[in-house]
């Protein structure tokens, strides 16, 4: 399957052969062992502290994972002109703008996996030690992980947009995660600015650009299951499949303004 797509190979195996995925893989499996020490700040529910510790400490790792390996992509293939090699290959440029979002993606997907595995071990072993409150449910811990890739592949696409346009891979990383902190906090921005205390504080030109904000900006607030996974609350089957066509639909979008501007970028 993936023969058909070797640039996308190409860049998955790269990234598995890069240290900065090797040391990051080296962090998790430490902080799974260090779970209990965690833990123990939590004189009540030491499972649900380190539960929350851990959940954190995939998320972070995750976004790491996209700045610091995505941000390379394609401005390394530009300033070791090796695109001078693609672009006699007979791909167009969306292609290859497209297998190197698909081989972030699955080293995205396979990474995550491999820490959640990592995590499941270190939760199930806390859980039988320090009985939770709360029941575990693993079915709200696997929706976690699934969601957070999908607030990953958002991010990544917002990364590959601004690696199409930008000439470094050090302006693509801060604007990717200047984007992911306005996103983690831009619907907590919104609701406080449609409360009473909000209006009454902000101006309505402040109050216009937060709207603007909100609407132009990736939420990634509605991708974080951490709550769910914790206290064992059910999950609204809308809200997730609204969530997912969300994120399916602004991947799309950048995508597609990446693609046209890579396809008029001069590399001379």
């Amino acid at each position: 399957m993936l023969a058909r797509f070797p640039l996308a190979l190409a860049t998955l195996k790269g990234g598995f052969r890069d240290r900065l995925l090797l040391g990051l893989f080296v962090v998790s499996l430490l902080l799974v062992c260090t779970l209990p020490i965690f833990g123990s700040f939590s004189m009540r529910d030491v499972t649900a502290a380190a539960t929350t510790f851990s959940l954190s400490a995939v998320s972070a790792i995750g976004v790491l994972l996209v700045l610091l390996i995505g941000s390379a992509l394609v401005p390394r293939d530009i300033q070791s002109r090796s695109i001078y090699s693609v672009a006699t290959l007979p791909i167009s440029r969306t292609r290859y703008l497209l297998e190197k979002y698909l081989g972030l993606s699955l080293l995205l997907a396979a990474s995550l996996a491999l820490m959640g595995t990592l995590n499941c071990v270190g939760i199930w072993l806390m859980s039988g030690a320090y009985p939770p409150d709360r029941p575990v449910v693993w079915g709200n811990y696997l929706l976690y992980l699934i969601f957070d890739l999908e607030k990953l592949l958002v991010l990544a696409s917002v990364l590959v947009f601004f690696s199409a346009v930008a000439t470094s891979s050090f302006l693509p990383m801060i604007l990717t995660l200047a984007v992911y902190a306005v996103g983690m906090t831009t619907e907590k921005v919104k609701l406080f600015v449609e409360t009473a205390q909000g209006a009454e504080r902000m101006s309505p030109f402040l109050r216009g650009v937060v709207q603007v904000i909100y609407y132009l900006f990736p939420n990634l607030t509605p991708f974080d299951l951490k709550v769910q996974m914790i206290y064992a609350l059910p999950v609204d089957p809308k809200a997730l499949l609204l969530t997912s066509l969300y994120g399916f639909g602004y991947v799309v979008v950048m995508l597609t303004l990446a693609s046209c501007a890579f396809s008029r970028r001069d590399f001379i």
